[in-house]
């Protein structure tokens, strides 16, 4: 098995979170949520204003990807980056950019900064498909010992 990236503090609940599925913005502690959002926030196209059928097609090829362990939509997405200061709009809600990265508070700009090092979809993938290699092995190991116990 690979070794581990070694992950800054900041991104230490990381590892857990992208391995659950199903999971509501709403349900999330507010650091699980800011990291969530962040790392949707690193997953967009850098520096880009986008209108609202671009951010929303952005959004859901991103809960496809490094996203994939959110239960959410586009639009809820796009609503919780604004409201959180990773992301603002227009007064018309008709464009949308990333908030510069000095405009950001301390402890989230670390947190973007970090994720914006890493290819976030194939980390993701990676944890998620060594988790599953590690559960099958642990199921392969314990069917074993019951078919020999049966025996």
């Amino acid at each position: 098995m690979p070794a581990q990236p070694l992950l800054p503090p900041e991104l230490s609940a990381l590892p857990t979170l992208v391995l659950k599925s199903g999971v509501g913005l709403g349900g999330l502690t507010e650091g699980e949520r800011e990291l969530a959002l962040a790392l949707v926030a690193a997953v967009l196209p850098p520096g880009a204003a986008l209108s609202e059928p671009e951010i929303n097609q952005a959004l859901r090829l991103c809960l496809t990807r490094g996203a994939v362990f959110l239960a959410s939509d586009a639009a809820e997405l796009r609503r919780w980056l604004v409201d959180m200061g990773f992301w603002r709009r227009d007064g018309f809600g008709r464009r949308y950019e990333p908030c510069p990265l000095d405009e950001l508070p301390p402890g989230r700009r670390l947190i973007v900064t970090a994720l914006a090092a890493m290819d976030l979809a194939s980390w993701v993938a990676g944890q998620r498909a060594e988790h599953d290699a590690r559960r099958l092995a642990r199921r392969t190991a314990w069917a074993a010992g019951r078919s020999g116990a049966d025996g």
